[in-house]
């Protein structure tokens, strides 16, 4: 799958594809940073600079656009939003404990370990399933994302090191 994505945007500026590759929620900064360094030769803090960037862009549209969809889904196609309805009910009931006890540092957590599944994505649907204000997601998800960056940055040039 890596020689897939690199072979599709070797034709790309790498600054660009480090960008949009780190956006995406299977990729995010975990397989974009050591991609960019290994592969494209991208400084590590430019790499770390860049991956942080695009990975943090589509937090705006996941958080404010998930609710826009939802409301439009409903107007349109009632049916298929109560199972939905009904599934974010129950994630908000079971998650909403966790969040009251641990607050922003439990989006801060899933935000920062440098896991698949784990990430920017995963945060803000949490956000949004729980109705946390804008603010307080923001730089609670934002933090995580800049020490995953960071986690992932450091492993990678470490492994250039032994290398």
């Amino acid at each position: 799958m890596v020689e897939i994505i690199i072979s599709f945007f070797d034709s790309w500026p790498h600054w660009l594809a480090t960008m949009l590759l780190s956006a995406l929620p299977l990729t995010e900064l975990r397989l974009t940073i050591p991609l960019a360094i290994h592969s494209w030769n991208i400084a590590p803090m430019d790499a770390y600079g860049l991956a942080v960037l695009g990975t943090i862009l589509p937090f705006f549209p996941i958080f404010f656009g998930l609710r826009v969809l939802r409301d439009l889904c409903a107007q349109h196609f009632p049916k298929l939003v109560a199972p939905l309805d009904r599934l974010l009910v129950h994630g908000e009931h079971r998650l909403k404990k966790q969040y009251e006890r641990y607050g922003a540092i439990a989006l801060f957590l899933l935000a920062s370990i440098p896991l698949p599944l784990a990430g920017l994505w995963s945060s803000s649907l949490v956000a949004v399933a729980l109705k946390i204000p804008f603010r307080k997601a923001f730089i609670a998800i934002a933090l995580g994302t800049l020490v995953a960056g960071a986690l992932v940055t450091a492993i990678t040039a470490g492994a250039n090191a032994w290398i």
